[in-house]
């Protein structure tokens, strides 16, 4: 699905349903109570009368009522773009509500047509938003890879995950947002952040219409410095043990470091938890963004909120059992084996792409698969990794899930709607990196079973 499909199957279910989200109703909760401590109000958006009224109003009260909040949109216009405002993280309106973030200036290109800016950055020490738009009066829609490259010392430690490609999106100028979470190490001093800009029509591979360059210096001096707190308690889930090593609270996310024991006969592969502090706020996973980091799980940030008292509640935990058989698709006959029991592969397609303008002809593999949603893996990843028939790890590989929401059946050109509590993910594999007389490919599954708590397990932090 892309970004103009899902925005307005939203605006649909929510004129249906003529009540405002759930995220913009806890930001309207959260901007009222600091109304109440004599934070003066600003007006900022007129509403015109329309069968949007209900979500405008939701949207332009949360404006009226957080007035750090008004001035941000204020310095960048374009953000009060509904859509754009809806996808923001509670802890990045948080951080731009105590006036964290950085406005840069100058960071605009425009070549061949294409315009590209970055209108924001919030950053701490592991986590870098960037908030940009795309433009242009030639394209109607455009996709892109987005990648890093960090300005770093010599020999030091590091790793990171993100940026990512993006489906085709529309030109509405409307502001989006790319994560980038570091692994090992502290965020460095600067980055290039490289946007390659491609028509969604052809190939990937051939060369993209655009490639922008921006230089972002990210200034320690800036970076507000991260509490770490030792909990050190070892917890028994499932028959596995696992060591809630530390907490680290940042501006934009809390940080939770687990670590597993050897000796476990399976892999954590997903956790649902949440936090609770001594004013009973409750701090839950991103439902948007980054939930896990190699052993951290991410909770929204309480940076902003310093507790006196904050405990962690595990409430469902996903397992991957070690030493199991990958699972093998039969291609010709749309067959799979050693599925995890809650998922169903649903069809198997070929889909044939037409070189435009001359370009390379190409095609892949398409196979959609069922699978029951579970908390502790709401991002619905299924497969980590792929290989032929001769057992080789191949790359091309690409994943998209719609949770709870309208997969696209390249074959009829339809949506489907799955049944309550399941999603439906398409996962591809491009001909250019798999040879067409293969007839199979195996998968590796991220987990093999679902563990939901009777009482939840409780880790006092502090």
């Amino acid at each position: 699905m892309n970004r103009n499909e899902e925005y307005n199957a939203l605006l649909t279910e929510l004129n249906a349903a003529a009540t405002p989200p759930p995220a913009l109703t806890t930001t309207v909760t959260r901007a009222g109570e600091r109304a109440k401590r004599s934070r003066r109000v600003r007006n900022f958006l007129v509403v015109p009368v329309t069968a949007m009224a209900v979500l405008f109003a939701a949207f332009v009260t949360t404006i009226n009522v957080s007035a750090d909040f008004a001035e941000f949109c204020e310095r960048i216009p374009t953000l009060n773009k509904l859509a754009a405002a809806l996808e923001m993280k509670p802890s990045l309106k948080i951080a731009i509500e105590n006036d964290y973030g950085q406005t840069p200036d100058g960071l605009e290109q425009t070549v061949n047509g294409i315009t590209m800016k970055i209108e924001h950055v919030i950053v701490d020490e592991k986590q870098l938003h960037i908030f940009y738009s795309l433009r242009s009066d030639i394209h109607a829609e455009l996709s892109f890879s987005l990648d890093a490259q960090f300005h770093r010392e010599r020999d030091k430690e590091f790793g990171y995950s993100g940026p990512s490609s993006s489906s085709p999106i529309p030109m509405d100028g409307v502001i989006r947002r790319t994560e980038i979470n570091i692994l090992d190490g502290d965020m460095p001093p600067g980055m290039e952040f490289i946007a390659r800009v491609s028509d969604p029509k052809r190939s990937p591979h051939l060369h993209p219409l655009v490639t922008f360059r921006f230089t972002l210096p990210l200034d320690p001096a800036n970076i507000r410095q991260a509490e770490t707190v030792a909990v050190d308690q070892d917890v028994i889930i499932d028959g596995q043990r696992l060591t809630i090593a530390s907490v680290k609270f940042l501006p934009t996310h809390t940080r939770v470091i687990i670590i597993e024991d050897e000796n476990n006969t399976a892999q954590l592969s997903g956790l649902a938890f949440h936090a609770i502090n001594e004013r009973g706020e409750r701090f839950d996973q991103p439902q948007r963004g980054t939930r896990s980091t190699g052993m951290a799980y991410h909770l929204e940030s309480s940076f902003f909120t310093p507790s006196r008292r904050f405990t962690l509640y595990i409430t469902e935990t996903t397992w991957q059992a070690k030493g199991v058989p990958r699972v093998t698709v039969d291609l010709l006959n749309g067959t799979a084996e050693n599925l995890p029991p809650d998922v169903r592969l649903e069809k198997v397609w070929l889909k044939q792409y037409k070189g435009k303008d001359g370009g390379k002809a190409w095609s892949s593999w398409c196979m959609m698969f069922q699978a029951d949603q579970n908390e502790a893996n709401s991002n619905d990843q299924l497969f980590s990794a792929w290989y032929d028939e001769n057992g080789k790890k191949r790359h091309g590989s690409s994943a998209w899930s719609w949770p709870g929401d309208y997969g696209f059946d390249e074959t009829t050109r339809t949506y489907k709607k799955p049944p309550p509590g399941t999603f439906l993910l398409i996962f591809s594999v491009e001909t250019l990196e798999f040879s067409s007389e293969f007839k199979t490919i195996h998968l590796d599954p991220i987990r093999t079973r679902i563990v939901t708590l009777d009482e939840p397990v409780e880790i006092k932090v502090k």
